[in-house]
């Protein structure tokens, strides 16, 4: 029957196609693993070169990995991850490889998951070697197939047992799991934001009854948005104006109230597009451009103070004879790169440094490179102390997307980082 004939090719085709996703499956578990393996020599061959005194414990993540910064920031742009990510995955490496022996052998042998095994050591990494040596020791065995639950559990037990402070600790943090999170770096172009919250039961309880209260004032004042939406709207107001408490007094060091709404805006809008009514904007504490109508809305809220900021010019060179940039210089530069303009790194410019490219010379300045809009560039802290310290060098160039840095790494490596991205050139 030409049906039955269908049906059984079909069978065999999606038989066939799973076979050839599960080979594809084990290729790709296999080329991950060897990649782990990798970067657990990697990370064991570039111990950190400055540690903390004798009579300190390790402060930063790399201390506590032992991983040297600058090898760390190689291997993220070699990898195309951003340092943090780079940073995780090296201490879960060297971790597994020198701290967990019985389950670095079973990775070796490609019985546990590389996952499972960055699970596993992502948890033990930052703990003492005995609490490491604790769940190594219940964990391998097993490790190919625990849940979730039986690893946290195993590590809380061998806290506990070894490590009675951070027990202690940990106890104190997990009583008390308040929290208010507003996610404003990731506005969206509809101009709304997401918020996580975890309250006291009787506050909460308050909360909702007042957010219900403002949002039947709202629909009676002639709202026709739903009911959720009146809500978000009213937790916007209880913020501005329904302080139970007198907080709101201006004083010396915060002569502003309060309860009223600061919007600064850096306005990326031509005169025309204005009269047309369309166009972008960006707030100053976001780097999500949002819509003119939403503007006008936020605008449009009673108690607003609203900053507008015209975009500069930054395609013009603004230079001064100091070492230290001007307000001016600096907003230009901030404004035109946006972020730290290191390969892969995503940090705003507006929290990092202002790097002279070409190096000041303090003792006779008009020797040195300038202070000026073209030979500044925003770094954040850590790539502009690569810079200085370990042979990261980098130049400005003009591309089709705009102004471009070509970097090179003291592997050889380059990479060329611009608007859209970072591009790796060998």
């Amino acid at each position: 029957m030409p049906t039955a004939t269908a049906d059984t090719a079909s069978t065999v085709s999606h038989a066939r196609t799973l076979t050839g996703l599960t080979e594809l499956a084990g290729d790709a578990e296999a080329a991950e693993r060897r990649f782990f393996i990798g970067a657990a020599t990697y990370a064991v061959a570039h111990p950190i070169v400055v540690w903390p005194r004798a009579d300190e414990e390790p402060k930063t993540i790399e201390e506590v990995a032992g991983i040297d910064e600058s090898a760390v920031a190689e291997f993220a742009c070699a990898t195309g991850r951003t340092y943090q990510s780079g940073l995780g995955y090296l201490s879960a490496a060297k971790e597994c490889a020198t701290r967990l022996p019985r389950l670095w052998v079973r990775v070796l042998a490609g019985e546990v998951s590389v996952w499972r095994a960055r699970l596993i050591a992502d948890r033990t990494y930052c703990r003492n070697a005995t609490v490491a040596e604790y769940v190594d020791a219940r964990l391998a065995a097993y490790a190919h197939s625990c849940s979730f639950a039986q690893l946290d559990r195993t590590v809380a037990a061998a806290i506990a047992a070894h490590d009675p402070a951070l027990a202690a600790e940990q106890a104190k943090a997990a009583a008390d799991g308040r929290r208010v999170l507003i996610g404003t770096a990731t506005t969206g172009v509809d101009g709304t934001v997401e918020m996580i919250a975890t309250l006291d039961a009787a506050d909460a309880l308050d909360l909702d009854r007042a957010l219900g209260q403002v949002a039947a004032e709202l629909k009676a004042a002639g709202s026709e948005d739903s009911l959720e939406v009146r809500r978000s709207m009213a937790l916007g107001e209880l913020g501005r104006k329904q302080l139970a408490l007198d907080f709101g007094a201006p004083s010396e060091e915060d002569p502003e109230p309060r309860n009223q709404r600061d919007l600064t805006l850096y306005v990326h809008l031509s005169q025309a597009a204005v009269e047309a009514g369309t166009g972008i904007g960006r707030l100053e504490n976001t780097r999500i451009p949002v819509t003119l109508d939403q503007i006008k809305s936020w605008c449009g809220v009673a108690g607003t103070k609203v900053t507008v900021r015209p975009v500069l010019d930054t395609g013009s060179v603004r230079h001064t004879d100091a070492y230290e940039a001007t307000p001016m210089i600096r907003e230009a530069v901030i404004l035109r790169d946006g972020t730290c303009v290191a390969p892969y790194c995503p940090r705003p410019a507006r929290g990092g440094d202002l790097d002279h490219i070409d190096p000041f010379d303090h003792a006779h300045p008009a020797r040195g490179g300038p202070t000026s809009t073209d030979n500044l560039a925003a770094l954040c802290r850590r790539h502009h102390r690569l810079k200085t310290h370990h042979d990261w060098t980098y130049e400005p160039i003009t591309t089709p997307d705009g102004r471009s840095y070509l970097w090179t790494l003291p592997s050889g490596s380059r990479y060329l980082r611009g608007p859209t991205g970072t591009t790796p050139l060998d």
